[in-house]
């Protein structure tokens, strides 16, 4: 609906980082935030939305360059604990 409105890519995309790093600085906030901050997933190889959330937090924020898989690693580890295998 943004593209119809004629607004610019960029702008949408900022939009986009706002509202995440907002909902997740609002969880972590929630958690209880310490170092070290460790994102995983796919979302932690966007480097500007990483960036942003570090600076909301006031946090530096860990990853690795694998990060996408290390959260199906985990997924998967944790679905053969469930299925007693372990």
């Amino acid at each position: 609906s943004k593209l119809s409105e004629g607004l610019p890519i960029p702008d949408i995309v900022a939009g986009i980082h706002t509202s995440v790093v907002e909902r997740t600085a609002g969880l972590a906030r929630r958690l209880g935030v310490k170092a070290p901050v460790v994102m995983t997933g796919g979302v932690a190889l966007n480097k500007r939305l990483r960036e942003r959330l570090a600076d909301k937090l006031g946090q530096d924020i860990q990853t690795n360059e694998d990060s996408q898989l290390i959260g199906a690693l985990g997924a998967a580890l944790h679905a053969l604990e469930k299925a007693g295998a372990r």
